[in-house]
């Protein structure tokens, strides 16, 4: 069969905003010359899947070439394909089932991602032009949907053996995809997932709650993933960086020292995005010794309060002791918050100004906190404000409810 997975495009304000979405955990709309692109990796997994399996597949990523509706539906016209597969998000959803509608006449339009995974059902009464929706992480679905043919809804099956699966499918466009750090060498990073999802609670948190089955952890092996770099470099050289998108990278301490051993010997700085409390000294002493040369470490809040009400789990005391020993071996820190979290006062606020200014970290960012549909977040807004607007767009992470949401939750929240 014919296959096309798509992240169509997404234009907001008449062109001058387009947003991100395929690849994203925070999805969002940014300056069009904005630089910050995710590469795809469920969608770039599912595609190389599905070619194992000897079908005819292709992948369109209209974000990352900035690709014109007209270009779009060229594709879809000149394709013959026999399934578009669309993903999906929140703030996204009302351009998403317009594309679907356009797509509708040239295959069987298939949505994905992480909003058409919590409304499947509703969609599917309500928009006639979708003939099915995969659920959650979906290589194991779309290949039941290929076999089976039926219309529907095609429940999340989990990969157990990640190292089963192919590479995800990469192309000239690779180099395209960009999330550094401010101090990332020269030239091209290049993404890659060593593992799905994350055993910690956090209540907001997208993708490990709605796409990978709801807090679990798989890793893969650090064989497998080093096979994986080396074939990159051999066909994609301009590389210079690696970075791992892993919801939490640093989990599993002989993991974790045996992937450093083939990071040092392959000779490239890399950074990862991890946890402040699950790594020893010895590991992250191994991580400096083999290139890694930055960190995002997500700490929420400097209210011990407000991280332990999120679910998150992590002692800020220990906090400090991590970015201490991370600033003495040369780690470029770079630390996120999100503001609103329930129970959110100006105290609070006050108490983070002062636990970032003692920090010190290197850079930071700032977000608020959005109760995306499918969260434990999104069900405690509900039951402390009352239903959630389905105004979906205000769901933007730039805009994140306007702090509306937020600000209500925290004054309201129960303990």
């Amino acid at each position: 069969m014919r296959i096309l997975f798509s992240n169509p495009p997404w234009f907001a304000q008449e062109g001058t905003r387009w947003g991100v979405r395929a690849g994203s955990r925070w999805p969002f709309t940014g300056p069009a010359d904005m630089t910050y692109l995710p590469f795809p990796f469920l969608m770039a997994g599912a595609a190389a899947f599905l070619r194992s399996q000897g079908h005819d597949v292709w992948l369109a990523d209209s974000i990352a070439t900035r690709e014109s509706d007209a270009s779009w539906l060229a594709r879809l016209r000149e394709g013959r394909f026999d399934y578009i597969i669309l993903e999906t998000s929140t703030p996204s959803i009302g351009s998403d089932l317009e594309y679907a509608k356009k797509a509708a006449g040239h295959g069987k339009v298939v949505l994905c991602g992480p909003h058409a995974t919590v409304f499947a059902r509703e969609i599917l009464a309500a928009h006639p032009s979708v003939f099915a929706v995969l659920q959650g992480e979906y290589e194991l679905g779309v290949a039941r949907l290929l076999r089976e043919g039926n219309p529907g809804i095609y429940p999340m099956e989990l990969v157990e053996n990640l190292d089963a699966l192919p590479d995800p499918l990469r192309d000239s466009t690779i180099y395209r995809y960009n999330d550094r750090f401010p101090n990332t060498p020269e030239g091209h990073c290049l993404q890659v997932m060593a593992s799905r999802g994350c055993p910690f609670g956090c209540i907001f948190c997208l993708w490990p709650q709605v796409m990978f089955g709801g807090r679990r952890f798989r890793p893969r092996s650090a064989r497998r993933v080093l096979e994986e770099i080396k074939d990159c470099l051999r066909r994609f050289p301009r590389f210079t960086s690696l970075y791992f998108d892993d919801d939490t990278f640093n989990i599993g301490k002989p993991r974790i020292l045996e992937l450093c051993h083939g990071l040092g010997r392959l000779g490239l700085p890399w950074s990862a995005m991890c946890r402040a409390d699950t790594s020893d000294a010895e590991t992250w002493r191994a991580m400096r010794e083999s290139g890694c040369y930055a960190v995002k470490l997500g700490l929420e809040s400097g209210s011990q309060a407000l991280v332990d009400r999120c679910g998150k789990g992590l002692d800020l005391g220990k906090v400090r002791e991590t970015v201490a020993l991370l600033k003495s071996l040369g780690i470029f820190v770079h630390v996120t918050y999100t503001w609103g979290l329930p129970g959110e006062t100006p105290e609070t606020i006050a108490e983070t100004r002062r636990f970032h200014e003692a920090l010190a970290p290197d850079s930071w960012q700032e977000s608020m906190c959005t109760p995306f549909p499918g969260t434990d977040f999104y069900k405690l807004y509900a039951e402390v404000s009352g239903p959630p607007p389905k105004d979906w767009a205000r769901y933007d992470g730039a805009k994140a409810l306007e702090c509306d949401s937020c600000s209500r939750l925290s004054r309201g929240a129960k303990s």
